[in-house]
């Protein structure tokens, strides 16, 4: 399994689920193709996890049929509708209010990924 990191700040222009697209559409091809690949997300202080996932990928979706993205060219949005096989699972990482709180964790896993994450490593990803 192989797992790429993200920060995702808060602020500026982009909502935070146009930033997740974004940085979704660079780190796809950095996944290998014969493995499991997660990207793990952290999120800023009290930022929602809900959904996010999930949206980010329609946003990528809608973006690879010519819908204006920004920050991500349509090209590339194409590009990760092709490697969109090689992602496992989203990992969303947020942290709370205090500094010494655990992060609060939800996972998203991708179903038509080529090489879904075991049990055993959902578990690991998620403790």
């Amino acid at each position: 399994m192989y797992v790429e990191v993200a920060r995702l700040r808060s602020g500026g222009s982009q909502h935070l689920t146009s930033k997740l697209a974004r940085v979704l559409a660079d780190k796809i091809g950095q996944l290998p193709p014969g493995a499991g690949g997660v990207l793990a997300a952290a999120l800023p202080t009290g930022a929602p996890a809900g959904p996010l996932a999930p949206d980010a990928l329609r946003l990528l979706a809608r973006a690879a049929q010519g819908e204006v993205l920004p920050g991500v060219p349509p090209e590339k949005a194409r590009a990760f509708e092709r490697l969109r096989v090689r992602l496992s699972g989203v990992l969303l990482l947020r942290t709370g209010e205090v500094p010494a709180e655990s992060p609060a964790v939800t996972f998203w896993g991708h179903g038509g990924a080529a090489h879904p994450l075991s049990p055993a490593a959902l578990r690991c990803l998620q403790e």
